[in-house]
């Protein structure tokens, strides 16, 4: 079942007119956002079906939080994103407010280290510290790949206390934005390996997981009633269970590879009885690409 979000999240990217993107009954641009047709659950109370943003004074800040609020909805029921964005954002804009910080631009390692110290020292949090700063960092490390006004520097790897390898650091590195645009270009203009273009360009475009990207199926592009185009895939619930299916928006770039994936594995899922798209014929044995 697709969750109940899906269908009204669309992909968007920095040249997204956001004073016209609609969240369910509310815009973008709202201080309020209703999310009440998100949630099916009758046994919700209705003040818990709202995200708040009027507390957050600084414009630029609330932005972000917005964007990462938005990004969420892609990605986890309404409900747990009001819970997550609710019950830990508040008292982070409290101390931005007391350090006069006015952007998450403007957060280096240092305030991120007095963050943790303020909140277990000046508010008396046991142990809900961690979840705050956790989601901080996370709204931090998403920024870097969208494009957000967060911190461009890796002050996020300093932060650990556990030990990290060498290898570990290099993952956590964020691609430049320079780097990425070259990738994405040779993606779609000299990649010779359809899957491997595949790849890059339904993950750089949709955010999806390699492995969500990875369980795309013949006719996973379809159209909703007024013309937007969506791609199903699976997603892991991070619960024991089994996948549910996730509905992400794309663009023409998404759906022209998808097309061409399909022309390309037409015959390999013909002979296999297979669906997934990304396949590959392996010693008599035809496989899903990893």
């Amino acid at each position: 079942m697709p969750t109940a979000n899906s269908a009204w999240i669309q992909a968007i990217d920095n040249d997204t007119n956001l004073d016209n993107l609609f969240i369910a009954d509310s815009k973008f641009t709202d201080d309020l956002w209703d999310l009440r047709p998100l949630i099916l659950g009758a046994a919700i109370r209705e003040s818990h079906k709202w995200l708040r943003f009027g507390y957050i004074d600084s414009a630029d800040m609330k932005r972000t939080i917005k964007l990462y609020a938005y990004y969420k909805l892609s990605h986890c029921k309404a409900q747990t994103v009001i819970n997550y964005v609710s019950g830990n954002l508040p008292s982070f804009v409290e101390y931005c407010n007391e350090n006069e910080i006015y952007s998450f631009g403007e957060i280096t390692k240092e305030h991120l280290m007095n963050l943790e110290l303020w909140l277990k020292e000046e508010k008396h949090f046991k142990w809900a510290h961690q979840r705050v700063c956790r989601l901080v960092k996370e709204i931090i490390k998403i920024g870097q790949i969208k494009g957000w006004n967060v911190p461009q520097t890796n002050i996020l790897t300093e932060l650990s206390k556990e030990p990290q390898s060498v290898a570990n650091h290099v993952k956590t590195k964020p691609i430049p934005a320079n780097v990425f645009d070259k990738i994405l270009h040779h993606a779609i203009h000299d990649e010779k390996n359809i899957t491997t273009k595949a790849g890059i360009i339904i993950q750089s475009q949709t955010g999806l997981r390699i492995s969500e990207v990875l369980s795309i199926r013949e006719g996973c592009v379809h159209a909703t009633a007024d013309g937007h185009l969506y791609m199903e895939v699976l997603v892991s619930k991070t619960e024991k269970g089994d996948p549910f299916v996730h509905r992400v928006f794309v663009n023409k770039l998404v759906t022209d590879v998808v097309a061409e994936l399909e022309k390309h594995t037409g015959q390999l899922r013909i002979e296999s009885g297979l669906e997934e798209l990304f396949l590959i014929r392996h010693i008599r044995r035809y496989i899903v690409c990893v």
